[in-house]
């Protein structure tokens, strides 16, 4: 475990995928799997938050069903975030996704002869907008899929939104600190952990 990990990461199980661009550069063996931890996306992050954890959630409940319950294929799958990048979380909420997914935005990978593009698989869409809303589609034209995040479907309760401006000013105690840790990072561990079962809605579409 890395230094900033806290406890209940270790116990978030990993998204397991397949990724032929690895494969073809000799990250994993051929055939073998690609696992994404959530440690991952924390540390692409800089921090773990709800809109992180329901990256994540996204992914874990989105990738499997639009692959059918075999092994998702990293690279293989176009996201569209249905609102714009500074709109809610959805510029951060993209880019973990994205991560999971192998789909980059404009700045991505260019691909190798044609193959294996990543470059604009990850767009916004705002004339579109869903709140906390995803399309993930399956660039072989075999499934999509949309996913909703509804973070106040959680049953914790969160910080006192008194405490974070003392904490940002540096006048909170460090008993303070702690408690909006336990309370922030708790609302994470449910997200993660023991989510209600409509944390994250997808139904297919077309």
């Amino acid at each position: 475990m890395t230094s900033f990990a806290l406890p209940f990461f270790d116990s978030v199980a990993p998204l397991r995928m397949s990724d032929p661009l690895a494969e073809l550069l000799g990250v994993v063996q051929p055939g073998a799997v690609f696992e994404y931890r959530y440690e991952d996306c924390v540390r692409l992050a800089g921090h773990s938050c709800l809109a992180v954890a329901g990256a994540w959630a996204i992914a874990a409940r989105a990738l499997p069903a639009l692959f059918e319950g075999g092994l998702p294929v990293r690279g293989a799958v176009e996201v569209v975030a249905l609102g714009a990048p500074e709109e809610l979380a959805f510029g951060p909420m993209a880019m973990v996704i994205g991560a999971i997914a192998g789909a980059e935005g404009e700045a991505g990978f260019g691909g190798l002869w044609g193959a294996h593009r990543r470059r604009g698989l990850l767009r916004f869409a705002p004339d579109r907008f869903v709140a906390n809303g995803f399309e993930l589609r399956r660039l072989d034209g075999r499934g999509a899929i949309l996913a909703t995040y509804h973070p106040e479907k959680l049953q914790g309760a969160g910080p006192s939104p008194l405490l974070l401006p003392r904490l940002l000013a540096g006048e909170a105690s460090p008993e303070e600190h702690r408690a909006f840790v336990e309370r922030w990072q708790g609302l994470v561990r449910e997200a993660l952990l023991d989510p209600p079962a409509d944390l994250v809605q997808i139904r297919a579409i077309t």
